[in-house]
């Protein structure tokens, strides 16, 4: 895998997400950033209060997330929509740490093939 960059500016990330300047990275979101990217996709405010976000947000605030264990990186599509992966962004916003997360950008014939194309091309290895 690549070197592992810092976001600081959700509009910078997703410009570089629009113009495909990357197809597969690994970053370090800090709260600050993920909270930002959660208001600029405009996430759905339910999520700040779900169950499920506020254990993956426990889990990055203790030191316990690893996002190699997570089965699907957070996929992008090349409009900066986000297509998988927003509770995991709202929950780095929640837990106060920052924590590395895998991001994906999706071509559009992945985009066309569904969500088992995406998978394919993450167990190939293909990034």
């Amino acid at each position: 895998m690549s070197e592992i960059r810092i976001c600081n500016s959700a509009t910078a990330f997703l410009d570089d997400v629009a113009f495909e300047r990357f197809k597969y990275r690994r970053f370090i979101f800090t709260p600050e950033f993920a909270g930002e990217l959660a208001s600029e996709c405009e996430f759905e405010s339910s999520y700040w209060n779900d169950e499920t976000v506020r254990e993956l947000a426990y889990a990055m605030e203790e030191g316990l997330w690893n996002p190699d264990r997570s089965y699907f990186p957070i996929v992008f599509d090349p409009f900066g929509v986000c297509l998988d992966g927003a509770k995991r962004i709202v929950a780095c916003a929640l837990s106060g740490k920052p924590v590395q997360m895998n991001v994906l950008v999706a071509t559009d014939k992945e985009l066309s093939a569904g969500r088992d194309s995406i998978l394919a091309r993450i167990r190939r290895g293909a990034r």
